[in-house]
């Protein structure tokens, strides 16, 4: 019996690992998510653990190669991680954790060395969230490993060089918020160069590119691996003609208008915004919030409170009349910067009836910055249509509210979850791809 013909996608984000088989028409033939436990790096930080990652993934080829063909396999990662590669092509383990805290020293010594760096790379300074600062943090505080290096792959170009033994880079994970790529030169900016980063950064290939693997994946296309939240809007760039932005949602919520042609500001950059990149190289205005983080610190800081599983939440139901009567609990150093929402905050909880409202007034001050994010980046042109995908597009209480917030416009959300895994897809099978496709695999409902 001939096996049927598939599209394999593993999506890698920080928080779930996830596999995803598509048909070739792209209906979605087989998935599986998990969860793999974190591991302390050097400084007994958290980080990822790659090798139980790469066990997994050849599990999953192993498994899925016995039922169908596969004709070619990507993948999307999340951004602001490189994995550093030895002169024997092996990964320097463990890698950073772009949440790891690090010396302001250095690093007020790099933005006062290139004072305009934020502003030409549209990259807000964030300690290891700007990956770039990551392999000058090692240059002057490790150096023995820095000259170690062959080269330092992004984590989706890692991926794909683990399974086709190619160095390359990917343009959308050099261009979000990494402080390497120089959006007026089109180019990296001068001081990847001034500080000899340059040999250890691979060719750049296009998004699109394709790679024979070896081993498990011996005589199967390999594409090139892209970033997450790029990978996210290829589908909606290919399929809607009329201007929209895309809240691509999940550890971290990503407002993307791709329609913006204002160049990004200084204000708006001291806001908050940056520039992610598209698969052509072209800058994409764009603004994050680590709501999906600060979502999981509270829930579970609530369930620890009440007794009761961190899931909880997914059993509450959306009572427009109790969010609108719940006074919103906002830490002070609450803000779009935030990653750790429970830090020097204190318990709050006794002053809701229940755990209804402590989760409602969580919600309340959580959206209220999500709408600050999303606001920066709409612009003066006319969008007439919000996309809503990822892990919030589930939760009726945050698509709900967010469509209230935006009478305006022509807000949608998703039943598929799997936006950047299709994005990555469509990258090494590019065929034609139209609204009513975007409409009927995604379960569009207008809210």
């Amino acid at each position: 019996m001939q096996k049927e013909k598939g599209i394999l996608v593993f999506d890698i984000g920080k928080t779930h690992k996830k596999c995803f088989l598509f048909s070739e028409s792209f209906q979605l033939l087989f998935e599986e998510i998990i969860s793999i436990d974190q591991i302390p790096d050097s400084d007994l930080f958290p980080s990822e653990d790659l090798m139980a990652i790469l066990s997994w993934m050849e599990k999953m080829l192993l498994t899925l190669k016995k039922k169908f063909h596969l004709t070619a396999v990507n993948f999307s990662a999340y951004g602001a991680s490189f994995v550093l590669i030895d002169p024997q092509g092996k990964p320097i383990l463990p890698i950073y954790n772009y949440l790891k805290p690090i010396d302001s020293t250095l690093e007020n010594t790099f933005y006062t060395t290139f004072p305009d760096l934020e502003f030409l790379s549209a990259s807000p300074r964030s300690g290891f969230l700007n990956s770039g600062f990551q392999l000058y943090w090692l240059k002057y505080t490790q150096p023995e490993k820095f000259n170690l290096l062959q080269f330092a792959l992004h984590l989706p170009q890692f991926f794909h060089y683990h399974f086709t033994r190619n160095f390359v880079s990917e343009c959308c994970s050099i261009g979000c918020h990494t402080s390497l790529w120089d959006y007026t030169l089109e180019n990296y900016h001068p001081w990847v160069k001034k500080e000899t980063i340059d040999p250890v950064l691979a060719p750049i290939v296009s998004a699109k590119h394709r790679s024979n693997g070896i081993g498990l994946l011996e005589n199967i296309a390999v594409g090139v691996g892209i970033h997450d939240s790029s990978a996210a809007l290829i589908p909606y760039l290919k399929a809607e003609k009329e201007p929209f932005v895309l809240l691509s949602t999940g550890t971290w919520n990503v407002s993307l208008n791709p329609f913006s042609n204002a160049p990004l500001t200084k204000e708006e950059l001291e806001k908050g915004c940056l520039n992610y990149m598209t698969t052509s190289k072209t800058p994409i205005k764009a603004s994050r919030f680590f709501m999906g983080g600060a979502h999981d610190q509270l829930c579970l800081h609530l369930s620890e409170y009440y007794n009761v599983p961190a899931t909880f939440y997914k059993s509450i139901d959306y009572e427009e009349s109790t969010y609108e009567q719940t006074t919103p609990f906002l830490a002070k150093h609450w803000s779009l910067s935030t990653t750790d929402f429970l830090f020097d905050t204190p318990l709050f909880f006794e002053n809701y009836g229940s755990l209804m409202e402590a989760y409602y007034a969580v919600m309340k001050s959580l959206i209220q910055i999500q709408l600050e994010s999303l606001r920066l980046v709409l612009g003066e042109q006319k969008i007439k249509s919000l996309y809503i995908d990822g892990g919030f597009q589930n939760n009726t209480l945050f698509v709900k509210q967010m469509a209230k917030s935006f009478p305006e416009l022509t807000v949608y959300r998703s039943d598929f979850s799997l936006g950047a895994a299709l994005g990555a897809a469509l990258c090494v099978h590019p065929i034609p791809f139209e609204k009513k496709d975007l409409f009927d695999i995604y379960g569009m409902e207008r809210l």
